[in-house]
C-alpha cells in the first residue's frame, strides 16, 4: 500500500480504500501498481467481501484509460 492509498476496515467483511493524494488526487504513473497491489491483498483475504472505493479530498481522480 502507498501513501497515497490507505484502507480502513467498514465492518461486514468490507474495506474501504481512500485515494489521499491533495489536494486534487492527482495520479501518477506509479498508482495503479499500488492501487493493483491493494486489490490483490484485499483479494487475497477470506474475510473480505467487498472494497468500497472514495476519496479524501474533494476531488475524485478521471478514470484512466
Amino acid at each position: 500500500m502507498t501513501e497515497f492509498l490507505q484502507s480502513r476496515d467498514l465492518g461486514d467483511g468490507v474495506m474501504a480504500l481512500t485515494l489521499a493524494r491533495g489536494p486534487v488526487n492527482a495520479l501518477d504513473p506509479d498508482f495503479p501498481y499500488g492501487f493493483v497491489d491493494a486489490l490483490n491483498n484485499f483479494s487475497a483475504r477470506d474475510d473480505v467481501r467487498g472494497v468500497v472505493l472514495e476519496s479524501a479530498c474533494k476531488v475524485f481522480p478521471p478514470v484512466w484509460t
